[in-house]
This record gives C-alpha cells, sequence and structure tokens, in this order.
C-alpha cells in the first residue's frame, strides 16, 4: 500500500534505491550502507528498532534479527 501510494504520488523517498521497485539494482543497493527498520510483534506489543548497516547479501534471505525474546537467535542486537 505505502509502495502505491508514493508511486501515485511520485513519493522519491520510497521510488528512488528500492529494491522492490526495481530488482535489477540490488546487487549494486545491497552493497551500500542501509538504515533498515525492524518491527515485531509480541502479544500485544508492537516492538521497532531503526539501525543502519553497512552492506546486506543480495541473496533475498535476511535470517539475522535485532529484537528478539529467543536469546539463540540474538545477533548484535537487543533481546528483549
Amino acid at each position: 500500500m505505502a509502495l502505491e501510494t508514493a508511486v501515485h504520488k511520485n513519493d522519491k523517498r520510497y521510488l528512488d534505491e528500492n529494491v522492490a521497485m526495481n530488482p535489477t539494482k540490488s546487487a549494486d543497493l545491497f552493497t551500500k550502507p542501509s538504515w533498515c527498520l525492524e518491527l515485531r510483534k509480541y502479544s500485544d506489543d508492537v516492538l521497532e528498532s531503526l539501525y543502519r548497516v553497512t552492506h546486506i547479501d543480495d541473496d533475498l534471505v535476511f535470517p539475522e534479527f535485532v529484537i528478539t525474546t529467543d536469546k539463540s537467535k540474538e545477533t548484535n542486537g537487543s533481546r528483549f
């Protein structure tokens, strides 16, 4: 829905450098620093974490968690 609205409004914040809008750019975009927003829902709570990564592997697999209640999945983020 956000991307549909962005297309309609020609909102460059969502359209420029967005892999969802242009998958052919993924190899280049994933090598650059990027902001990540992670949302998790636990019971009635929604937890949010905004962080910056130096690169993301271009394999369409995003296995790391920053927010987790499972200590075995904890990486370099916080456990709640």
